[in-house]
């Protein structure tokens, strides 16, 4: 589909794009409450699988690389929580989130 703006065709995406973005970050968002119960009750493992599929959804998103780090601590895996942490500070710091 296209439209005409200032006498120049634009493309614009179809809504289905939108549609499949918004179940995108439903989805994410789904793993990421799953992460935290689990973290809650100190299912470790499950966490890490919980947000590891919400980053494979959402890979930008800062508060997943945040808590993820937090888990890994929590495990003893020191080298992964540093680099969930610095990942998490850096898109803060990029992007507000």
């Amino acid at each position: 589909m296209t439209a005409r703006v200032g006498g120049h065709r634009r493309h614009r995406p179809p809504l289905q794009k939108t549609v499949n973005f918004v179940a995108m970050l439903e989805e994410a968002r789904m793993f990421f409450k799953k992460g935290e119960e689990l973290a809650k009750v100190g299912r470790w493992e499950e966490a890490v699988k919980a947000y590891e599929e919400s980053l494979r959804v959402n890979p930008n998103d800062a508060q997943t690389h945040l808590n993820l780090g937090f888990v890994y601590y929590e495990l003893g895996y020191d080298a992964e929580a540093q680099q969930a942490f610095e990942r998490a500070r850096k898109l803060q710091a990029c992007c507000g989130k």
